[in-house]
């Protein structure tokens, strides 16, 4: 068996070996893949995605969660969970340096950025030399979050929440509203059946 010089011909081979001897192999191989990396059986991430574990960051994608092309995902020191049943849009973009939690059944459209980190601006220092100030992010369960929405650190977006393509998430949500613009704001309740 000959192989490529570029180290994801040989991946995509070894993946295709273990495909081939069956689901339970598979099961057993795939949490060993990327330390500090744990995806549930089901999951399906497409292609061109990019997964950063660094720094000793943790990320645990749930089962039959699906993580569209273009993405990327970086847990850079700090811990991602993102829940079961959850799809996750092309070119969108998930960083934490601290806890960023996503959680079941949501719906991420494509382009979405969540960032659970801002760079601190001091008077007289580069801001690149400045660091980082880090605040948790929470999503809970059946969120919609439309198309190019940027969600910033501190915030908590309750569960059956709908926010508006393009918004700018600064502030929390509470549970089953709806909010748009920038920053978003909330335009009325879901009621409940």
């Amino acid at each position: 068996m000959s192989f490529s010089r570029y180290p994801t011909d040989y991946f995509r081979r070894a993946l295709r070996f273990a495909r081939s001897r069956g689901q339970n192999y598979l099961d057993k191989l795939r949490p060993k893949l990327i330390y500090g990396l744990a995806v549930q059986k089901g999951c399906r991430i497409s292609s061109h995605v990019v997964l950063r574990v660094v720094d000793g960051g943790e990320c645990f994608i749930g089962a039959n969660t699906i993580v569209g092309r273009f993405c990327e995902i970086t847990a850079g020191g700090g811990v991602i969970t993102i829940g079961s049943n959850t799809f996750i849009g092309q070119g969108s973009i998930i960083v934490s340096k601290s806890r960023t939690t996503i959680g079941n059944d949501c719906l991420i459209a494509e382009q979405v950025t969540i960032r659970d980190q801002n760079h601190i601006v001091a008077p007289g220092r580069l801001v690149r030399e400045s660091g980082f100030e880090v605040q948790d992010i929470e999503i809970g369960d059946n969120v919609w979050i439309g198309a190019k929405v940027c969600i910033l650190a501190g915030v908590t977006i309750g569960s059956g929440c709908v926010i508006g393509a393009g918004s700018v998430v600064t502030r929390n949500i509470p549970p089953h509203t709806i909010a748009v613009g920038n920053p978003a704001r909330i335009i009325r309740q879901i009621e409940l059946r």
